[in-house]
């Protein structure tokens, strides 16, 4: 009998590698430390009067390895550059003068500006990328795509970062924040005009009441199939602070659910809005550079992404399905890559991975409370592995099925990487 074979042990357990990183965007000058290899962004980072070892340290031991600073200064970005080499992180950095690019009466001081930031910061090994502005409406891609021409010119071995307004941003006659006739358009154009080597977006979709948006996942469809369409990674989200009245002080459970959401639909960047403190409200760490009770969820999370960030760096996306009831926008598993049944309510992320293994990630679509889950797999599975987030290497462990179904239980927002193996 097929099932009987369903605890064979896998030879090959994937480790990490000792080996310096690939390059996670063609031809990207920076790289991830070995320790933590998946891209992990602390988005408004350390401000300048905590430019020390002390708080980089902990950035660091959070698993982070990149950083957007708020400030755009010379001098500390200097000062940023210097603790990023120290402890492996990457600076994403602000300052680049992009609004001048379509002024000709600005232009010598456009190109003075761009060629000063190229000249300060493209030799450095902790410089990621050029940022140039956070939700753009469409009147700016042209200036934006100019900027990014530019800076190819001078700097082929990185890039400029831009990132895009989420679903729900006003685009009515009364008030167009993205200046087209919708969203997928406006998602459109910027891929079109601008030609990006990542393509980021946040979407914040978690109320106080544990429900979720009703467009969060179709944001996700909508970013996924861009990305997938321009051959290019998409970047995502996860709200960590509780910025304004609307948002709540994110439990484990909500950050759990953003961050395996994304990943589950092939993310290969999590970002933390915030990391530092904004708007007088505490990010991961507060005005004086203090750990939150958040910083420790986020640890205890991103270490365990880390743990498997080799594995995951390998996984490309093939498909993504949820269980009734459907969100918005989203298409209804009935039966994919030897998986027949999914009984509770989940997200169901499938992949190619390595010598053409095929993965599934599957996601407790609920922030706020367990889910149990009921898998049903084809005769043709021999077996089921789980990828171990609990240390280093993201070892596929087997597990047991009973009458080819696998059953358990996924916390608040978490989720399971799950390796199929399958018969030829």
């Amino acid at each position: 009998m097929i099932r009987n074979r369903l605890a064979i042990l896998w030879l090959a357990a994937l480790a990490t590698s000792a080996a310096a990183a690939e390059p996670l965007v063609p031809g990207w000058a920076w790289r991830a430390p070995d320790d933590r290899p998946f891209p992990i962004l602390a988005w408004w980072g350390p401000h300048a009067h905590q430019l020390t070892d002390a708080i980089w340290g902990d950035m660091a031991a959070a698993g982070f390895n990149l950083c957007m600073p708020p400030f755009g200064d010379d001098e500390n970005n200097r000062k940023a550059l210097a603790l990023g080499r120290k402890y492996g992180i990457g600076i994403v950095a602000i300052g680049v003068e992009w609004e001048k690019a379509d002024k000709p009466e600005k232009a010598e001081q456009f190109e003075a500006n761009l060629k000063s930031k190229v000249s300060q910061w493209a030799h450095e090994p902790a410089f990621a990328a050029y940022r140039l502005k956070d939700e753009p409406g469409a009147i700016s891609f042209p200036a934006l795509a100019k900027t990014r021409d530019v800076l190819k010119e001078l700097d082929p071995d990185h890039w400029a970062y831009n990132n895009l307004f989420p679903v729900y941003a006003p685009c009515n006659d009364e008030m167009n924040f993205l200046q087209s006739s919708n969203y997928t358009d406006y998602v459109d154009k910027y891929m079109e005009m601008c030609r990006p080597e990542v393509l980021s977006y946040d979407h914040y979709g978690i109320r106080k009441d544990n429900t979720v948006t009703s467009g969060y996942f179709e944001n996700l469809e909508i970013i996924r199939t861009a990305a997938m369409k321009h051959n290019v990674p998409f970047w995502a989200f996860v709200l960590s602070t509780p910025l304004r009245p609307a948002f709540p002080t994110p439990t484990e459970g909500h950050l759990r659910f953003q961050l395996y959401c994304n990943l589950a639909y092939g993310a290969r960047c999590l970002q933390y809005f915030t990391y530092g403190e904004a708007e007088k409200t505490d990010g991961l760490i507060n005005h004086q550079g203090e750990t939150q009770h958040t910083y420790e969820l986020a640890k205890r999370i991103n270490r365990e992404i880390q743990h498997i960030g080799p594995l995951l760096l390998k996984l490309q996306s093939t498909a993504v399905f949820h269980t009734a009831p459907l969100p918005d926008a989203t298409t209804e598993f009935q039966g994919h890559g030897g998986l027949l049944k999914c009984a509770g309510e989940a997200v169901l992320g499938f992949f190619d991975g390595p010598n053409g293994k095929p993965y599934l990630m599957v996601v407790n679509r609920h922030p706020g409370k367990s889910a149990d889950l009921a898998l049903t797999f084809s005769d043709d599975v021999a077996g089921v592995g789980e990828a171990d987030r609990s240390r280093p290497g993201g070892t596929v462990r087997p597990l047991e099925l009973t009458n080819g179904e696998l059953k358990f239980t996924l916390p608040d927002g978490d989720a399971k990487l799950l390796e199929l193996k399958r018969l030829r």
